[in-house]
């Protein structure tokens, strides 16, 4: 947690940790887009992670669970920075659909990596669903005030970790589609925290008044 404190601790850290999780999620995508198949990472964990496709439960928590709980997380953590950060609480409505189109509109068409399993068809990589939460959890991270962030960052880190599992367990995606959504969500959030934070502020004043009027 120290060492993700210190490479988001100020918008040019946030800058160069968002651009590189992009260029390893880029990567990502011209690796699989020549070599769609399973990796031997990805073959260790569902090896660890069994079949789990019949279940229910998880198909509920995914196809309903998830998205409400994200919608919810991203209005408390907006509401909660607007007390505090304007410019974060605008961050934690706008990150999530970047990383969200970013996604579902740009690598997975480029990519064309099929999903793990012939029950479900669509395509792979990265995972929106992890895209979603990761960028939800990273911007709720940045949103609570600087004393509660080391208890964030563990919070935020356990609901990513489980939203995995439950996408592994699935067999709706490999663990690497999970990596490289959440280097996508993680990265475009730390880019768009930053450039906020980098326009100057009479331009924000500016712009409130502007529409005030």
């Amino acid at each position: 947690m120290v060492i993700a404190t210190h490479l988001i601790g100020t918008p040019s850290r946030r800058v160069i940790t968002g651009f590189v999780l992009l260029v390893v999620a880029a990567i990502g995508c011209l690796y699989f887009a020549l070599f769609p198949g399973s990796t031997p990472l990805d073959r260790l964990v569902e090896w660890v992670l069994p079949n789990e496709s019949n279940s229910r439960l998880l198909h509920w928590i995914v196809a309903r669970g998830i998205p409400g709980a994200l919608v919810l997380g991203a209005a408390f953590s907006c509401v909660l920075a607007l007390f505090w950060d304007r410019r974060r609480a605008a961050v934690c409505l706008v990150a999530p659909a970047v990383a969200l189109a970013i996604t579902e509109y740009v690598m997975k068409p480029l990519v064309g990596r099929p999903v793990p399993t012939g029950d479900v068809h669509g395509l792979a990589y990265p995972s929106g669903h992890m895209a979603a939460t990761a960028a939800v959890v990273a911007a709720a991270a940045l949103a609570v005030p600087p004393c509660w962030r080391k208890l964030a960052f563990v919070i935020g880190t356990g609901v990513d970790v489980s939203v995995a599992i439950c996408l592994i367990l699935l067999r709706y995606h490999y663990a690497t589609d999970v990596l490289g959504g959440a280097a996508v969500a993680i990265g475009a959030t730390l880019l768009i925290d930053a450039a906020l934070h980098l326009l100057p502020e009479s331009s924000l004043v500016r712009t409130r008044a502007a529409s005030d009027r």
